[in-house]
Order: structure tokens, then C-alpha cells, then sequence
């Protein structure tokens, strides 16, 4: 027999007040994961930026021209850890107000970042595929995660 109220709830076994401290760290989790992606995509810049002058500086020292050949991957670099800066900022505004949209953003971050990850990792690691598969992975389910938690604190 269904208890009177209890028509079309979906029993769970948290209470409410369980989910919303679940939800309020999931989303604290999410505002750090976000900081690290800003903090990330910074050192990024930095690193390129500091590669690119130092090939620069080499090549034309034995008397080449630095041209587009030799910047390429550098700008490439410089450019995706803008991106990451500019994703992960504005999730970082959107978790920060509570708005669920940011975690889609952080799933975009991911879902891009892997590529780039494996092939750069591949070239320190024996298996960097492997290991940027397995970190981007965990970075979409916990920002999917997030997404679904977030939605319960808003219900409630």
C-alpha cells in the first residue's frame, strides 16, 4: 500500500538533509576541480610561452629564421591553455552562483582536453593514453555527477 502524499516520489535512501550536504560538497569539489583548471590553463600559457621563446632564441642562433614551422606547436599550446583559462572561468562563475550549466561546461573541457593530454603525455609515459583516458574520464563523471546533484539541492 502507498502511503497518502507519497504519490509519484521516488524513494530514496539519503534523507534530505543528507543530499543537500552531498550536493553542497559535490559542488565545493567542483569550485576546486574548476580553480585547478584556471590555475592549469595559466601554467600552460607560461610553459608555451616560455618553450616558444627558447626555440626561437635557439634557432636563430645557428642563424635560421624562426618561422611558422617552428612556433606552430608553441602558439597551438598557448592558445589551448587560453581556452582551458576562459571554460574554466566561466564554470568556475557558473558552479560559484549555482547554476547547473557550469558542469556541462567542465564536461566540454574534458571531452577536449583528452586528445591533446594523450598525445602530449605519450611522449613521457609509456602509457599516456591510458592515463589521460582514465583522468578525463573521471573528470566528466564527476562533473556529470555534480550536474545531478545540483539539481537535487534545487529541488529542495
Amino acid at each position: 500500500m502507498r502511503a497518502a502524499g507519497n504519490e509519484g516520489r521516488v524513494r530514496c535512501w539519503l534523507s534530505d538533509g543528507d543530499r543537500m550536504r552531498l550536493a553542497s560538497v559535490a559542488r565545493i569539489a567542483a569550485l576546486g576541480v574548476n580553480v585547478m583548471l584556471v590555475a592549469g590553463g595559466i601554467a600552460l600559457v607560461i610553459w608555451q610561452s616560455l618553450g616558444k621563446f627558447n626555440a626561437i632564441a635557439l634557432y636563430e642562433a645557428t642563424g635560421g629564421y624562426a618561422n611558422n614551422d617552428v612556433t606552430r606547436g608553441y602558439s597551438i599550446g598557448i592558445l589551448s591553455g587560453l581556452g582551458i583559462t576562459l571554460l574554466a572561468s566561466i564554470a568556475l562563475v557558473g558552479v560559484r552562483k549555482g547554476n547547473r550549466w557550469g558542469c556541462w561546461i567542465d564536461v566540454l573541457i574534458w571531452f577536449v582536453m583528452w586528445l591533446p593530454a594523450s598525445i602530449g603525455l605519450n611522449m613521457y609515459l609509456a602509457d599516456g593514453f591510458g592515463v589521460a583516458s582514465l583522468v578525463c574520464s573521471l573528470g566528466i563523471t564527476f562533473a556529470i555527477a555534480t550536474y545531478l546533484l545540483l539539481s537535487e539541492s534545487s529541488k529542495a
